[in-house]
C-alpha cells in the first residue's frame, strides 16, 4: 500500500517519478532524421521558388500569358479608339466579352505541380523547424527529450506539410471569394509568396492552426440548438391541432427530453 500511495515513512507525499528520456540510438536517429529533412526540404523550397518556372516553348504559353493579361486589364486594349468612332452596341460587348472568356485555357498541369511542391516544402520545413526548436530547449533546459514525444517529433514534419498543401487551397477560396473572379496571382513565383509564408506559419504552429480549423468548421456547419422549451411548445401546438396523436406525442416528447439530457450530460 506504501508504494500505491506513494507516500514515505513520515506520512508526506514522494515527489513524482522522472519521465523516461529519449537516449541511445533513438535519440541520435531522431536528430539526423530532423536534420536531414531540413537539408532537403530547404533545398526543395529554394528549388521551387527561384527555379520551378513555366516556361514552355508552346503556342499554350503564349495563350495562358494573353489570358493573364486579358483578366488583369480587361478594360485595356491595345489600339486606342478614336474619338469620332461609334460606340459599339450592349450585344457586341456581351457577345465578345463570351468569347474571350471562352478562349481562356484551362491552366497548365505544371503551374499546380509547382505551387503544391511549394507549399508542401514550407509547411515541412516550418514543422522541422519547430522540432529542432523543441530539441533545443529539451536538451539544454529539461536535459533530455521524454520518450513519449518520439513519435510525435517523427509526425510533425508531416503534419507541416499537409496543412501547407491546404493553405494553397484555402487561400485561393478565400482571394477568390473576396474578388468577383479567380485570383490567380498564385500561379507566379512572385504571387506565391504571401502563400508561402502562410505555410510556413501553419506547419510551426500545426497545432494551433488544426485548433482554429476546427473551430471554424464548427461555426459553420454546428447544428442550431433551439431550446428545448421551445420545441416542446410547438409539439403541443401540434397536439392540440389535431396534426399528431397523443401517443405519437408523448413519443416525441421522451425523444426530446432524453436527446436534451445527452447533450447537458456530454456538455458537463
Amino acid at each position: 500500500m506504501e508504494n500505491e500511495t506513494q507516500e514515505d515513512s513520515r506520512g508526506q507525499v514522494a515527489s513524482p517519478q522522472p519521465a523516461v528520456l529519449l537516449e541511445g540510438w533513438r535519440k541520435h536517429a531522431l536528430i539526423a532524421y530532423n536534420i536531414l529533412l531540413a537539408i532537403g526540404l530547404s533545398c526543395s523550397l529554394i528549388y521551387c521558388v527561384a527555379f520551378l518556372q513555366y516556361e514552355p516553348d508552346s503556342s499554350r504559353s503564349k495563350m495562358f500569358t494573353q489570358a493573364l493579361t486579358m483578366q488583369s486589364a480587361p478594360n485595356q486594349s491595345s489600339d486606342p479608339t478614336p474619338a469620332t468612332q461609334p460606340m459599339q452596341s450592349d450585344s457586341k460587348q456581351t457577345a465578345q466579352s463570351e468569347s474571350s472568356n471562352q478562349q481562356k485555357p484551362p491552366l497548365p498541369p505544371a503551374i499546380w505541380l509547382a505551387a503544391m511542391l511549394t507549399m508542401i516544402a514550407a509547411g515541412g520545413l516550418a514543422g522541422v523547424l519547430r522540432n529542432l526548436h523543441g530539441l533545443f530547449i529539451h536538451s539544454y533546459e529539461e536535459k533530455g527529450l521524454p520518450a513519449e514525444l518520439e513519435q510525435h517529433y517523427y509526425l510533425r514534419p508531416l503534419t507541416g506539410a499537409i496543412l501547407g498543401l491546404l493553405t494553397l487551397f484555402l487561400g485561393h477560396l478565400m482571394t477568390s471569394t473576396l474578388s468577383d473572379g479567380a485570383n490567380l496571382t498564385w500561379t507566379t513565383p512572385t504571387g506565391r509568396m504571401p502563400y508561402t509564408g502562410i505555410a510556413l506559419l501553419a506547419g510551426f504552429a500545426s497545432q494551433e492552426f488544426i485548433g482554429r480549423m476546427k473551430a471554424v468548421a464548427e461555426t459553420l456547419f454546428q447544428e442550431r440548438h433551439i431550446p428545448m422549451r421551445y420545441q416542446l411548445r410547438g409539439l403541443i401546438q401540434l397536439r392540440d391541432d389535431g396534426f399528431i396523436t397523443k401517443e405519437e406525442y408523448e413519443q416525441i416528447r421522451k425523444s426530446i427530453i432524453s436527446k436534451e439530457l445527452l447533450q447537458g450530460h456530454g456538455q458537463s
